[in-house]
């Protein structure tokens, strides 16, 4: 009985395991279905700057998936270009955060993804 129970329990833990999600961005990385090349972050760059819009400088922010977005970042609709290429970040927002654009769930105002 305690090699089986001993059994279940280890199985359960390494399935646990397999489904968390990671704390940080790669590129090319899939986040809640959405994939995001490292071009899709130049593009939110080049974007922000037409519209003039500022970065926000926030020392102790760490642009990680799952981070909140500090409250003095603005969040910006996606460009249609970027939506024409990865339709499900209609969705969504973004934000330039440190110099780094970072696109957010804007229900709860934390961090989808991270381009470098």
């Amino acid at each position: 009985m305690k090699t089986s129970t001993l059994g279940t329990l280890m199985l359960l833990a390494s399935l646990m395991g397999a489904s968390a999600q990671p704390l940080h961005s790669t590129p090319g990385a899939h986040e809640g279905g959405l994939s995001f090349s490292p071009e899709h972050g130049g593009l939110l760059r080049q974007h922000a700057a037409s519209q003039h819009y500022q970065s926000v400088g926030e020392p102790g922010f760490h642009a990680q998936v799952g981070a909140p977005l500090p409250a003095s970042a603005q969040l910006h609709p996606v460009p249609d270009a970027l939506v024409s290429q990865v339709p499900g970040a209609r969705q969504h927002q973004y934000a330039i955060v440190n110099d780094r654009p970072v696109i957010v769930d804007p229900s709860t105002h934390r961090v989808v993804h991270a381009f470098e």
